[in-house]
């Protein structure tokens, strides 16, 4: 039976850690700890970026270690353990998965485009020098492959239908990754330490420890970043405003109501749409009865039920309508979506005069 040795031989020798905005993404000349039970040896790959492109495709890998040689290797790890030195390689860690989607502040938004998958997101954050994170909505969302690159993703909201994750940083004193920094630096570190030691990993089956997987092509969809506006086309960016103060909480009676053909219409009501909700008004429709005689008219709407905390997913929402001493007279349905730092929502023209969406500031 053919035996096939694979060898990393590990020499100490001057080492530099390639970093991009203060995180190093790479590091030559060290390696990780191999396991043939946990790692994946793949020989013939011809670049240290298919080995890097090979990693982010498998879920269960961690980092990589790509070296130049005869046999061209790329060992993938799913844990990076016992980092060691190595002659002619590079190594990486992978990026971190987010469980939900980043909260869109728009401040940490540094650009949308339409991706097709969310590698392909993610190879866009990469791409971007100041990325830090992604989050990607799939179909399902209602706004439709769309990628989000931000700055930084400090607050995580809960997302069905969306995938994140941030940068990966190579750590050189524990091997762990960490969140992609974002003030630029570009710094050789060196090392003069000198020692030698081997690993010799070998198998009488050569397929238990090399996998001749199909190398990556280059991706043929397209993708166009748009930095002209933070947020795509759809209810989060084409909206009306309800802002009339009268429409608060806060206030009481008035003579108001949202129908577009009444005398009495509101001075902010522009018909069947979507609305957000902007001080002196409010924020949001609250969440409980706000009392007859409130809001700027006779009988306002509140939300009997709670807003969305999934991001970008169209959900609907029952309102009641506070008529005197019945706190739900009668009620309908409308349509919400949550836009990380604001809700919008699908509102029709009420039934009844003096009726009119309430709105609140918590």
């Amino acid at each position: 039976m053919l035996r096939k040795s694979i060898f990393l031989v590990l020499l100490i020798f001057s080492s530099f850690q390639i970093l991009i905005h203060g995180c190093p993404i790479q590091i030559e000349g060290y390696s990780w700890e191999f396991n043939e039970d946990v790692s994946m040896v793949i020989t013939g790959v011809g670049s240290v970026d298919l080995c890097v492109s090979k990693c982010n495709k498998e879920l269960s890998c961690a980092g990589y270690t790509w070296q130049e040689g005869q046999q061209l290797l790329c060992v993938l790890f799913n844990k990076l353990r016992n980092l060691h030195v190595c002659e002619n390689c590079i190594s990486g860690s992978k990026l971190q998965r987010i469980d939900g989607g980043c909260s869109m502040g728009v401040d940490d938004i540094l650009a949308w485009e339409d991706s097709a998958t969310a590698t392909d997101c993610m190879e866009s954050c990469v791409d971007l020098p100041e990325c830090s994170a992604y989050t990607w909505y799939n179909q399902s969302a209602v706004i439709q492959n769309a990628c989000y690159l931000f700055r930084s993703c400090e607050e995580v909201r809960e997302c069905s239908f969306c995938e994140s994750g941030r940068l990966g940083c190579f750590n050189g004193d524990n091997t762990s990754t960490s969140v992609r920094p974002t003030s630029p630096t570009v710094e050789p570190t060196h090392s003069s330490d000198a020692s030698t030691s081997a690993t010799d990993m070998t198998s009488d089956d050569p397929q238990t420890t090399q996998q001749t997987t199909e190398l990556p092509t280059e991706s043929t969809v397209e993708s166009t970043t748009t930095t002209s506006g933070i947020v795509p086309e759809g209810p989060c960016s084409e909206y009306k405003i309800l802002d009339d103060s009268t429409r608060s909480t806060e206030h009481e009676y008035g003579p108001y109501c949202d129908q577009i053909d009444n005398s009495f219409i509101s001075p902010d009501w522009q018909g069947e749409g979507w609305y957000r909700l902007l001080p002196p008004a409010g924020i949001k429709i609250p969440e409980y009865a706000p009392g007859y005689n409130h809001c700027g008219t006779n009988v306002p709407a509140w939300a009997n039920s709670s807003h969305p905390q999934d991001l970008l997913v169209e959900t609907e929402m029952t309102i009641c309508f506070n008529k005197k001493d019945v706190e739900c007279d009668h009620s309908d349905v409308i349509k919400c979506v949550n836009c990380g730092e604001y809700f919008v929502y699908y509102l029709k023209d009420v039934e009844n005069c003096r009726n009119r969406y309430c709105a609140s500031t918590d």
